[in-house]
């Protein structure tokens, strides 16, 4: 239900954005996406510690332990023993987290917390996420092999004037704009039928 809830609450801001009659229930729907909010977390600065780049090859699992130790004995000066039971979110594209994960399950022998490196935690960030979900859907939707212009993606980013989509290499940018366009499109379509 609160799933469902999120998403009229999406399809209902993009009427409000596009249909100037429906302004006057902006309050409303503040008050109803507010309702929704889960979780939510406090406003607060964060501190950033920018680390030095390396000629470490990270794409072994030989790579990622010298990386590992460069970054937090060398660079951050952590102390192993200071880790005990904590957990640092370690993250990266998908090649980097698989790798991570590699090189943590070689360790798992070792004697040492520190050594067994159990305190990371390899995090996927969303920005590659995104970028491979997005370039799924165009691999699927994008049809090459139908004459120009009928239907799918490549006859819609026609329409929408958006001829930087190459769909061999999916660039992230124009295949988001593309994607975002689509689906307010479709929302506002569906309203005609309602």
């Amino acid at each position: 239900e609160h799933i469902k809830s999120v998403g009229i609450v999406i399809i209902i801001r993009i009427w409000l954005d596009y249909i100037p009659q429906l302004s006057v229930h902006k309050d409303a729907l503040k008050d109803l996406s507010d309702s929704l909010a889960k979780h939510l977390l406090r406003v607060r600065k964060t501190e950033v510690d920018t680390l030095r780049c390396s000629d470490i090859n990270e794409a072994t699992t030989a790579g990622m332990g010298e990386l590992l130790e460069d970054f937090f004995k060398a660079q951050l000066g952590v102390n192993p023993e200071s880790l005990g039971e904590n957990i640092v979110p370690t993250n990266g594209d998908q090649l980097s987290v698989n790798v991570l994960r590699k090189f943590i399950d070689t360790m798992e022998k070792t004697l040492t917390p520190y050594s067994q490196h159990k305190w990371i935690r390899d995090v996927i960030q969303l920005w590659h996420m995104k970028y491979t979900f997005q370039k799924s859907i165009l691999s699927h939707n994008w049809y090459t092999n139908i004459s120009k212009g009928v239907f799918g993606l490549r006859h819609d980013a026609e329409l929408l004037g958006r001829s930087k989509i190459n769909p061999s290499n999916g660039e992230f940018y124009p295949t988001h704009h593309l994607l975002v366009d689509r689906f307010r499109a479709l929302i506002l379509d569906a309203l005609r039928y309602v």
